[in-house]
């Protein structure tokens, strides 16, 4: 029985692999086998970030935090952040964005178009008594709730 030792060192028998054994040459008595390098997947290109900013402000020009920003974007879908201490925002987004909307409790919301990388500002305008109903809404289900 003849043997052949491989590129990893094993011996491997002429009895077990028939079809190496028809293709490996006689005259020597050390067959290589040689591997091809696998192809490399290419990796997509990164998606280009565009960073969207803005502000919000009440009617008096005061900072809001915890405003509700969501961003239409070029795709149809929509991307949803807060505003910080200062009212400010700050998006990253990998399409360009068309719109963006603001909700606040106790403010009338707003929507506007974007018009290019320019931050966008808003100025919320309080829904009058508002402060005024929640407070007496909030009595009334107190109330409510100790009847029960």
């Amino acid at each position: 029985m003849r043997s052949f030792s491989c590129f990893s060192g094993a011996l491997l028998s002429l009895s077990l692999l028939p079809a190496l054994a028809a293709s490996a040459q006689t005259t020597s008595s050390t067959w290589v086998a040689t591997q091809q390098p696998a192809a490399q997947p290419t990796k997509p290109a990164a998606p280009l970030v565009r960073y969207i900013t803005g502000r919000v402000l009440s009617a008096a020009g005061e900072p809001l935090a915890g405003v509700t920003v969501t961003f239409g974007l070029l795709s149809g879908r929509s991307q949803t952040t807060i505003s910080n201490s200062n009212g400010e925002v700050l998006l990253a987004a990998t399409e360009p964005a068309l719109t963006v909307g603001v909700s606040y409790a106790g403010y009338q919301e707003a929507r506007q178009q974007l018009q290019g990388p320019e931050p966008f500002t808003f100025r919320l305008e309080a829904i009058p008594g508002y402060k005024k109903d929640l407070k007496k809404r909030s009595k009334a289900a107190v109330k409510a709730f100790r009847k029960h």
